[in-house]
């Protein structure tokens, strides 16, 4: 089950598409995804998530718009909204604290 969303973290999945994939019902899926894991699905995926924008960002290679496109969220302003709740500052923020540039440089 990880390793479903870790290779298609970045496409629109599902809790109900991995159900749909080893043949079990989704309440039973969620009970053991939760079980295996420790979390709920949706946290899984919004962690791996964050995780691997955080490490776009970091790399300083994509601009914002693209990074959210690239881990799976359909719009940059929503992906800024997660991005915020997550880590407590806007991806552009998160770069500048995190990658040794500041405003001035």
């Amino acid at each position: 089950m990880k390793n479903y969303v870790d290779k298609h973290y970045m496409e629109d999945i599902s809790l109900d598409t991995l159900a749909g994939l080893i043949g079990v019902s989704e309440a039973y899926m969620s009970q053991l995804f939760k079980q295996q894991t420790g979390v709920t699905f949706k946290h899984y995926l919004r962690d791996f998530r964050m995780e691997k924008a955080k490490e776009l960002l970091l790399s300083g290679k994509e601009k914002v718009h693209n990074i959210g496109a690239k881990v799976g969220y359909s719009t940059a302003p929503y992906f800024c909204l997660v991005f915020k709740q997550y880590y407590g500052v806007t991806p552009t923020e998160f770069f500048r604290r995190n990658s040794g540039k500041n405003e001035e440089e």
